[in-house]
């Protein structure tokens, strides 16, 4: 969205730690403070968050001066009055949100397309997850279509995997 290319052998968040000098977790933290609550003057020194400032302000614009906030993908408008205190922050947020939405909407798809008639199904969806029920004999075929599928734009994923939601580990 502001034509900032983050490198692709590892994570947005990892990449963020090391900048920062702090672990993944922690930064984790700080990147998502940066983006839905405004930067601070030590953000504003670092390019990637300066795009994002100036993309912030680009976007407030046009939403004040057209009354309504269109979604990058779906084209879906949210008009001025569904967004109660419009600041820059705010208005940049429902974008983000939107954008994330659309795009795991259509990951969803390509998914359930990509299954086929299979015996493993998707049962959940939560914000950034997705939770499978998986068949044994399909196991690896399900994590790899999930990792193409997914990783497919430049979204590196985690799978996990376990008998029950509170019991799940990484795969390597």
């Amino acid at each position: 969205m502001i034509g900032f290319k983050l490198p692709n052998d590892i994570s947005a968040h990892q990449y963020f730690a090391n900048l920062y000098g702090t672990d993944y977790e922690t930064a984790k933290g700080i990147t998502f403070r940066y983006l839905y609550g405004g930067l601070d003057d030590e953000a504003r020194k670092i390019p990637f968050f300066q795009k994002v400032e100036e993309y912030t302000q680009s976007v407030h614009r046009g939403f004040v001066i057209s009354g309504k906030l269109t979604t990058p993908l779906f084209k879906r408008e949210i008009h001025f009055a569904r967004i109660e205190g419009a600041t820059e922050q705010k208005v940049f947020n429902y974008l983000l949100q939107a954008l994330e939405t659309e795009v795991n909407y259509m990951k969803m798809g390509q998914l359930w397309d990509a299954l086929g008639e299979g015996l493993s199904r998707p049962i959940l969806y939560t914000y950034d997850a997705l939770l499978f029920d998986v068949h044994p004999i399909e196991r690896d075929g399900v994590i790899r279509i999930v990792k193409d599928v997914m990783e497919g734009g430049g979204f590196p994923v985690r799978v996990y995997e376990g008998k029950n939601y509170g019991n799940l580990e990484v795969i390597p």
